[in-house]
């Protein structure tokens, strides 16, 4: 963790994210996938597809504390940002946190699984963009913390079961945005390849110039697309000093960037 975000808020630049409840806090996956996503509006897709008077919609899977739907809300002026999640103190907190941020008329918080909520608005909602930082140990030993483990461990939310939602939610054209440790990513890009989803742009992280990538950041679309590929060093090696690439990606939401 390169920030310190164990308090029980985190303040952004345009926003603040309580998080005294919540099962997962704010942290550095969450704010890399919300500014790095591709959230752009394409007017020239909606019109083809004879939706131009629709809002961009987007949509965070697992929203936690809701800081990507808030870091999606204040990116995209325009978009109706909708978030899920199944756990109680965390939805407590996302909606304490969305009703206090300057784009709450904007944002919509479902207490519920996406398998819920599929169930729900099948054939009725989809989005153009689907973003999530899921669980992601798979066979790990659990934490005592049944929250926790909720929200690191695949227990309510299989690999499976997060792309099969996607499928059933992402428009034609739209993009599904995910950070995953490198292994886990692997794991998961083949998963969904199988299932029809293809890797269209990834981004590998390394918290210093001599250490192994920690995370991948991989975007995925229905059609297949040359592959765009980039590495983020996130530090220069020297103690706390934060490379120029990782300021200017987060620099829209850091206080002190």
């Amino acid at each position: 963790m390169l920030h310190d975000m164990g308090n029980s808020y985190f303040s952004f630049k345009q926003f603040t994210v309580s998080q005294a409840r919540s099962a997962m806090r704010v942290g550095t996956d969450g704010v890399l996938l919300g500014a790095w996503c591709d959230l752009c509006f394409s007017a020239e897709i909606m019109v083809a597809e004879g939706a131009e008077q629709t809002p961009w919609r987007i949509l965070d899977v697992g929203t936690g504390t809701g800081v990507i739907a808030l870091m999606a809300a204040q990116r995209v002026q325009h978009a109706q940002v909708d978030a899920v999640e199944p756990d109680e103190g965390s939805c407590l907190d996302a909606a304490q946190n969305f009703a206090g941020s300057p784009w709450s008329g904007r944002l919509r918080l479902y207490r519920t699984t996406l398998q819920e909520y599929v169930a729900l608005v099948r054939g009725t909602v989809l989005y153009d963009r689907i973003v999530s930082n899921p669980p992601y140990f798979v066979d790990s030993l659990q934490s005592p913390d049944p929250g926790r483990n909720a929200g690191r461990h695949t227990v309510s939310l299989s690999y499976g079961e997060l792309i099969e939602g996607v499928l059933a939610l992402l428009a034609e054209r739209g993009l599904f945005a995910v950070i995953l440790p490198v292994h886990e990513g692997a794991v998961f890009e083949q998963m969904a390849l199988e299932r029809g989803l293809h890797v269209v742009r990834k981004l590998q992280v390394q918290t210093k110039p001599d250490v192994p990538a920690k995370r991948v950041l991989m975007e995925f679309a229905r059609c297949q697309a040359p592959l765009r590929f980039a590495t983020l060093v996130m530090e220069t090696g020297r103690p706390q000093e934060y490379s120029e690439a990782y300021r200017g990606l987060t620099r829209d939401f850091y206080l002190k960037f």
